[in-house]
């Protein structure tokens, strides 16, 4: 029987360290090389593994800062690909990083091959000039509001992939027309979107400019240090 734990011991971390070598031996995975962070994971207890009758056969490693889990391995023993194990592991997996308060999680595909898997899981790819690493990838955990191709309302948010002085001259890459409650400032929906906090951002209040600069100097839900842009409500901004 299938069953996905939290806390796995040490026998489970030399039983997957068993497996992981042999398939290096066998088709030069090169999981095994990962094993230090591996071990990190252990003793902070950021590994969860898929056991059948409490033998692993697969695993993720994972870091939560703020609101964003960051899964930084993932593996299932070569004899159980293919099977709906990796599916299982990674959709209960994203309901405990969820449970944990994770809004969104990021990863990064390796190997190449693996993007159109991750893409069949829901996941998107992250904007290449984000400063991570090529095909990086995330999926928001709760719903978060689309972005549109045009202006519809009177309260909009725009971003740009770049610094406000590259902007000239060029149409916002991001539009969100943004849905509010009644006191016009808690977003029905919230923005979660990857950014570089030094691309440029606007905000139209009751269709008047109202804001127009780095994204770090708007004042959001996300930290200065996130790499998430997180809108729940309109606040007042810092300048």
């Amino acid at each position: 029987m299938l069953k996905l734990n939290y806390t796995p011991n040490s026998d489970h971390f030399i039983q997957i360290k068993k497996w992981l070598f042999e398939q290096e031996k066998d088709n030069k995975d090169g999981f095994h090389n990962h094993w230090n962070m591996i071990l990190i994971a252990l003793n902070t207890k950021n590994t969860i593994i898929i056991t059948d009758n409490d033998y692993p056969i697969g695993f993720i490693v994972y870091h939560i800062s703020d609101f964003v889990a960051k899964v930084s391995v993932t593996v299932i023993k070569e004899s159980e690909r293919k099977k709906g194990v990796a599916k299982i592991l990674i959709n209960e997996s994203l309901d405990f990083f969820k449970l944990k308060g994770a809004l969104v999680t990021e990863l990064y595909c390796s190997p190449e091959e693996s993007e159109l898997f991750w893409k069949k899981m829901g996941f998107i790819n992250i904007p290449s000039n984000t400063f991570r690493p090529p095909l990086s990838m995330y999926k928001t955990l709760i719903d978060s509001l689309s972005y549109s191709n045009e202006i519809e309302g009177e309260y909009v948010i725009k971003l740009w992939f770049f610094e406000p002085h590259e902007t000239k001259g060029r149409n916002p890459d991001r539009i969100w027309n943004l849905n509010l409650g009644k006191d016009e400032r808690i977003l029905n929906t919230p923005i979660i979107y990857p950014v570089s906090k030094d691309w440029k951002i606007e905000f139209i209040r009751g269709g008047v400019d109202d804001f127009s600069g780095k994204i770090k100097y708007f004042n959001t839900d996300s930290s200065n240090y996130s790499d998430y842009l997180l809108i729940k409500e309109l606040n007042e901004i810092v300048t």
